[in-house]
This record gives C-alpha cells, sequence and structure tokens, in this order.
C-alpha cells in the first residue's frame, strides 16, 4: 500500500512478476510507454558476457524460463501456510488480478485460524532448526558442557509456542479489521496495477 501524499509514490506502477515473465513483449512497451523511454527488443531476454540467458546462481533459473512462475516452492510453505496468506492478502489479491488456489471461500473465524497456525510446519521448521543451530554452540551454564540433544529439542519446541500466539493475536486483529492510513490520518492506497495492451499477449494473463 502506498501513501498518496508522498511524492515518491505519485507516480508509480506496480509490475506482476508473472507478466514480465509471461508476457515481456506487451510488459515491456507498457513500462517502457509509463516511464517515457524508448521500447527496444533488447528488454525482453537476458544477455551478459557470455551470451544470452547467463546463470545468475547455479541452480537459478535462466532468462525468462517461465519455471519460476509455475513452481510452487513447496519448500518454502505447505497448503494450510498459503491458504492463510492468500486470505488475509486477500484484497492485494483481488486487486492485482490474482486468484485463490489454496483459501476455499469458506468462513473465516478464529476457530479457523488456530487450525491454519497449528499446521505451520514449514516456518515453524525453519524456525526451530534455525534455533537449534544457535544452541548447539552454547554451553550448560552449570557444568559448561554442549547442550544434550534432547534438550535442544525441547527449548526449540518452546520458542514456537509463544510465536503462535503472536500469529493468532494479529491475525484476529486483522479479522477485526484494519484501516491504513498515513500520518496526517489519511487513507493509504493500492499501487496501481501496469496494464498491458492485449493486443499484444503472447500468452494468456497469470491468475
Amino acid at each position: 500500500m502506498i501513501d498518496p501524499q508522498d511524492r515518491l509514490y505519485r507516480d508509480s506502477v506496480l509490475v506482476r512478476f508473472e507478466d514480465g515473465k509471461l508476457n515481456p513483449t506487451a510488459t515491456f512497451t507498457s513500462l517502457a510507454g509509463f516511464l517515457d523511454i524508448p521500447y527496444t527488443e533488447s528488454m525482453t531476454y537476458c544477455s551478459g558476457r557470455d551470451g544470452l540467458n547467463p546463470e545468475s546462481l547455479e541452480g537459478n533459473v535462466r532468462g525468462f524460463d517461465l519455471a519460476t512462475v509455475y513452481r510452487t516452492y513447496d519448500e518454502y510453505a505447505n497448503d494450510e501456510e498459503r491458504a492463510f496468506l492468500e486470505y488475509f492478502l486477500r484484497d492485494a489479491y483481488e486487486e492485482y488480478g490474482y486468484d485463490f488456489h489454496y483459501y476455499k471461500g469458506e468462513p473465516v473465524d478464529e476457530q479457523w485460524i488456530r487450525e491454519k497456525i497449528a499446521r505451520f510446519t514449514c516456518i515453524d521448521g525453519y524456525i526451530m532448526r534455525t534455533y537449534g543451530r544457535i544452541l548447539e554452540h552454547r554451553r550448560d551454564g552449570k557444568t559448561g558442557e554442549p547442550l544434550e540433544e534432547e534438550d535442544i529439542r525441547q527449548r526449540c519446541a518452546a520458542v514456537i509456542i509463544p510465536e503462535k500466539e503472536k500469529r493468532f493475536n494479529l491475525a484476529c486483529r486483522l479479522l477485526a479489521g484494519l484501516s491504513f492510513v498515513n500520518r496526517q490520518g489519511q487513507p493509504l492506497r493500492m499501487m496501481k496495477k501496469l496494464e498491458l495492451d492485449p493486443a499484444l499477449l503472447e500468452q494468456p494473463l497469470y491468475h
């Protein structure tokens, strides 16, 4: 969300990642027009001293490969976490033309929130593993010995409990409805989306 009174955002536009990948010609033609610069075909491909589509980092997708559009990245979020995010970001999803893929339109209440948060296995797993690595280098305050594996496991499990409560409390506040305003009390709004020329589309728009 942007502050329309902030000079930085008075003339700005949001470009969807998927538009640039699926329809580079339409996207960069429109973006060039918005920026008042000439459109060139070189905007629609990646190049470097080694030629077209250089590898940025080992294993990264090259250039305008569509793999990053359709990859689900299951290692970073499960279906429950995605449904939670889709619901609480639903205004942004609707504003920028995205469909819900995990939230099924069911009523949302405090019980729904608790059930979803209880199944946040991906983010909780990352938090616990990160905290566990820290504890592996700590020593017992009394004996000076490294912490036992079971002690580490219990401490990692314990650190998640307050995190779940924080999420629940924040989600309940969102559920009650929030108004986002600037320092002068004026409402913030969504940044306008870059619109593409339908005649230049190479593939259907991503939803």
